[in-house]
């Protein structure tokens, strides 16, 4: 999926800044805006408009086509259209550091909690995107949004279970000993052992 984008970034290369200049963060100047729900404002700026401003300005479509067509430059090439290989090397540390929160978050509670479904949906919006910082927010955000409401109605808060305190016991009667664990619902590896003890909601 990335490798259809080389040819954008390519272009992108050869004709910025000596033919387009810098965009200088224009792409990234709306994302507060998209957040919002069209509902509350009624002028609210097209969803892709961060893939229209670079179609238009590297002359890939008129000011007709924009509005027809819609051409997904991922993040790394918008990193470049706008600071060149600075942008580049900001987009890799905060999609990487991003990537490493999520999945920290998700590490070591239960497949149907409300952590480590919300782990899939961002890293599944973030790995799998083909488009603009700007899209793929507001797609994850939305997720986000319907995700959290879902938990409210059909989740409860129950003590994490894969938790394992210091002295060895897990909550909902995990124990690791010095030989054979004795399990009652869960079995501990020590990839799903988790050291956080809060609770978390799940279906």
């Amino acid at each position: 999926e990335r490798g259809v984008m080389v040819h954008l970034l390519l272009m992108v290369q050869q004709k910025t800044p000596s033919q387009v200049p810098y965009l200088d963060g224009e792409t990234y100047r709306y994302l507060p805006e998209m957040l919002v729900p069209r509902i509350f404002t009624k002028d609210k700026v097209p969803a892709h408009v961060a893939n229209m401003i670079p179609s238009l300005r590297y002359g890939l479509l008129d000011e007709v086509g924009i509005w027809k067509t819609s051409i997904g430059f991922d993040p790394i090439v918008e990193g470049y259209a706008n600071y060149g290989y600075i942008g580049v090397l900001g987009t890799a540390v905060a999609m990487g550091l991003l990537i490493g929160w999520i999945t920290q978050s998700g590490n070591g509670v239960p497949l149907l909690s409300y952590r480590f479904l919300l782990a899939v949906l961002v890293l599944s919006g973030l790995i799998g995107s083909t488009n603009t910082v700007g899209v793929m927010v507001t797609v994850i955000w939305q997720s986000f949004l319907a995700l959290t409401a879902v938990s409210i109605v059909l989740m409860k808060k129950i003590p994490n279970p894969l938790y394992v305190n210091p002295d060895g016991e897990a909550q909902g009667g995990i124990r690791k000993g010095a030989g054979a664990s004795q399990r009652s619902v869960f079995s501990v590896h020590s990839s799903s052992i988790s050291q956080n003890p809060s609770t978390d909601s799940v279906r």
